[in-house]
């Protein structure tokens, strides 16, 4: 830092909030400890050792809080660690800043979570779904160490309680990385192999580390939403200062000196020049097996990712570009899950698959109110899409729309620029299926009569056949599209770009795109037309054939489609929750992404169950011969998924009535909408029915397993994996006072009010044997509802099955208790606490039996 102020003499700072509460400390947090109630819990004894110093290179300390597993400290128990870094404090309770007519000027000091505030609804993130510990856009300590590594959040030189000034990216803040990867990697308790992970800032500093100053002890980074020039990305994004956004970052950080403030040296430095070639990080020079993310909920972040992506020196880097908001994103139990992959494989040296995952998977946006589908993560060769067609449009100001021809004649229109939101809009209407991606150009000629310079924004929004802006949601959220506020964290409106028009005289084309230095302007005279080339950052849409009147039978097949389609999509939205749609009431259970991550965590806990097998019929077996293959109720589609990638030369089927399966899938996978209740009419039979967890949505269960029989070949097996809702006790610790029993029994008289009763899954192996099926075999199992049991493998199925009933419990109780019972919502969440106290009380030896059983169909 000292460097930097004799090169530039007019290095601005600026003041931080003094910091509070540095209190030195090493804790031991048991299994369960929580940081506050309704926090996710350790599921695995830790230690933290808070305000840990750390020396960097020129003799100013830092601050770490570090968390590890307690068996880090036996013999052969070392791990890696994860670190992550940024100036914003140690934990997630940072202040939050609002916005004020869009000026960043009121702080709110507040006693909650940052992500409390920061967005409508948590920006999709449910309280228990993070501890409190982690750092604002980090990995979470309590899931972390469960995973086997050490979580590092430091307070970057001068914030909190480290000494020093707030570096903004440049060679500084590298070397303190660079040393404190040094620091982490020689801790007893340490592997000596380090990885980083982090959205944002995390993801910046991530990336300087390895241009500038890689350390032999870091082997994998994972900068997800990352940026890689503090002038293009951050302070003047098109050549226009703007210095609001880093003064609010300000205002939330604390430390006792200052912060390297990029807002006044925009202001003093409008134009890019030396100091801002300093914010430009050489990613070119990375070498280190890299996993990144972008998004494009963001105004920040989705550049800096594909340039990283794309320039990068290793050829061990991969890109996942999804579909939501950064913060909902990174929490998320399947994203985590690959991310252990990944750190597995670089930190822990475990041979595993993570290299055969796509090096680049794009997901392009459909918007809401738009029946085009948003296509989530599909694989890529590269960006932009190899085989893409690039078209040129015109605009034409007579009728306000672009053409593929040229207009006949010049025309013009104008407007008064006041406001962001005056503008003059074109719009093209797409008559066929059509995915938009890539890097878009928009050439323009403009003048000024007033001014000598113009600040020009571009947008493209997508609309609706009725000339409505659409929006994208980035997070779920409990209510309609239209009731979110247009905020960047809530929605994208549309990918952008941006231009003072001063500076097109730095123009150059790289990559046979227009790209502006920015280090020289030339004014332009009042009036004087001037042609603009004003490049947008990358876009990835899909857009449905529009109604034409004119299309005669195509209109009718259409309309049709997109009927059934919007019944499939419309959701019942009840008690905070969503439901399917279609055939609604049929299933009782929620179909919103809190129960589809469940659901992912309960596919998890069952191959804990069965030892990582997919099921005990003959055709789960690795090497077994199968062509055909339904999985009944798939949920997800994640069993499908997993079973299809064991046996590639199988057709395997998936069927629900919500559409919630992924759209990227391996060529041997097939999702389909529809009721199982209704007659079957697949177009041959199968060689094996897979079925599990479908107590309560059957009506009849021999009916049920007729239709499976008629629909295998002689010889094809099927497999039905339950559990039996009324949890059990062998010891009676759990008695019918227990509000878990009680639990049980109001679901099975809400089941018989709606039609479809529990039904006790040891009676399976008898219909099985009933309608026909031969060899029948049973398997049980135990699913106990905490860590009390005394042997390893229950107490790890104790421990999963936890976090799954924790929000199972009230999952599969709303709708029935609230339709059949009357019960209102306040009644039954009050009534689901008191079930969790218990379910969590390792005094009660409480566990749901599972229970897994196949039979085959007779030959002849």
């Amino acid at each position: 830092m000292e460097a930097l102020k004799a090169r530039f003499p007019d290095l601005a700072f600026c003041p931080l909030r003094k910091p509070t509460g540095f209190d030195p400390a090493t804790i031991h947090l048991p299994v369960g400890h929580v940081k506050a109630e309704g926090r996710r819990p350790f599921t695995v004894e830790s230690v933290f050792a808070r305000d840990v110093e750390v020396l960097m290179r020129d003799g100013i300390k830092i601050y770490s809080d570090v968390f590890r597993p307690a068996s880090s400290s036996d013999p052969g128990g070392q791990v890696p660690a994860i670190i992550a870094w940024s100036p914003y404090g140690k934990d997630s309770s940072m202040p939050f800043i609002s916005h004020i007519h869009g000026d960043y000027k009121q702080l709110i000091d507040t006693e909650g979570h940052s992500y409390d505030h920061m967005g409508p609804f948590r920006c999709g993130l449910k309280l228990d779904q993070t501890s409190g510990y982690e750092k604002f856009e980090a990995p979470d300590p309590a899931d972390w160490c469960a995973r086997g590594y050490a979580v590092i959040n430091p307070d970057a030189r001068g914030a909190g309680f480290s000494e020093g000034d707030i570096a903004q990216w440049g060679d500084q803040e590298a070397f303190d990385l660079h040393d404190l990867i040094d620091w982490v990697s020689k801790q007893p308790w340490c592997n000596g192999c380090v990885g980083t992970a982090g959205n944002s800032w995390l993801a910046i500093a991530q990336i300087n580390v390895a241009a500038r100053n890689p350390h032999p002890a870091l082997k994998a980074i994972a900068p997800w939403e990352a940026a890689t020039d503090g002038y293009n990305d951050f302070m003047a994004r098109g050549g226009i200062p703007r210095s609001g956004f880093m003064r609010m970052l300000y205002q939330t950080m604390t430390g006792n000196r200052g912060a390297e403030d990029g807002g006044a040296m925009v202001e003093k430095r409008p134009l890019f020049d030396e100091y801002w070639a300093t914010k430009v990080i050489p990613v070119e020079n990375i070498d280190l097996p890299m996993y990144l993310t972008a998004s494009y909920s963001t105004c920040l972040h989705s550049r800096g990712s594909f340039e990283t992506f794309a320039k990068a020196k290793s050829t061990q880097r991969w890109l996942r570009v999804h579909h939501t908001q950064e913060w909902y994103d990174i929490y998320r139990k399947k994203n985590n899950d690959e991310l252990q992959k990944f750190f597995d494989r670089y930190c822990k040296g475990i041979s595993n698959d993570w290299e055969q995952t796509p090096r680049l998977r794009l997901s392009l946006l459909g918007f809401a109110g738009s029946p085009a589908k948003t296509i989530v993560e599909r694989a890529e060769a590269a960006f932009p899409v190899p085989g893409t067609e690039y078209r040129k449009f015109y605009l034409d100001a007579t009728t306000l729309s672009l053409s593929l021809e040229k207009p006949a004649a010049e025309s013009s229109t104008s407007y008064e620029a006041h406001h962001m939101t005056d503008c003059t809009d074109f719009s093209v209407r797409f008559h066929e299926y059509t995915e938009v991606s890539g890097y878009p150009v928009v050439k323009l000629w403009m003048s000024c009569d007033e001014h000598d310079d113009m600040d020009v924004n571009i947008q493209i929004r997508k609309i609706d056949a009725n000339g409505k802006l659409l929006t994208s949601l980035n997070d779920p959220c409990p209510v309609p599209a239209e009731e979110v506020a247009n905020t960047n964290v809530a929605k994208f409106l549309g990918c952008d770009g941006m231009l003072r028009a001063s500076h097109r005289v730095s123009k150059e084309i790289v990559d046979g795109l227009p790209r502006y230095k920015h280090n020289r302007s030339e004014k332009i005279p009042p009036g004087t037309i001037i042609d603009l080339e004003i490049p947008l950052w990358p876009i990835e849409q899909t857009f449905k054939v529009l109604e034409d009147h004119d299309s005669g039978h195509d209109e009718e097949v259409e309309s049709s489609t997109q009927s059934i389609s919007s019944s499939i999509l419309q959701y019942r939205q009840e008690n905070g929750r969503t439901y399917h749609g279609y055939k609604d009431g049929k299933y009782n259970v929620p179909n919103d992404e809190e129960e589809n991550e469940r659901l992912d965590l309960q596919h998890a806990l069952f191959l804990r169950t069965f030892d990582d097998r997919l099921g005990f019929a003959p055709p789960c077996k690795p090497e077994a011969k199968v062509q055909h293959v339904l999985d009944v109720g798939t949920g997800t589609g994640i069993w499908v998924m997993d079973y299809a990638d064991d046996h590639p030369s199988a057709e395997v089927i998936g069927v629900d009535l919500s559409p919630i399966q992924p759209s990227f899938v391996p060529p041997n996978v097939r999702f389909i909408i529809d009721d199982i209740e209704e007659e079957w009419q697949y177009s041959s039979k199968f060689d094996y029915i897979h079925s599990r967890m479908m107590n309560s949505s059957i009506a009849d269960w021999e009916s049920y397993a007729t239709k499976i029989f008629e629909n295998l070949e002689p010889g094809g097996y099927t497999e039905l994996q339950e559990i039996d809702v009324f949890t059990k006790s062998d010891d009676g610790t759990l008695t019918p006072q227990h509000n878990l029993w009680q639990w049980a029994k109001l679901l099975y008289d809400a089941s018989v009010k709606l039609g479809r009763p529990y039904f006790d899954p040891s009676n399976i192996k008898d219909v099985l044997t009933k309608v026909g099926f031969e060899d029948v075999t049973e398997a049980k199992f135990k699913w106990p509802s905490n860590r009390w049991p005394k042997d390893k493998k229950h107490k790890e199925l104790g421990v999963w099955n936890n976090e799954n009933a924790n929000f199972f419990l009230e999952a599969v109780a709303m709708a029935p208790l609230t339709r059949a019972l009357g019960w209102s919502r306040e009644e039954v969440t009050v009534f689901i606490a008191q079930a969790r106290k218990e379910v969590n009380d390792p005094r009660i030896h409480a566990y749901w039996p599972i229970i897994s059983v196949y039979g085959r169909k007779p030959v002849k």
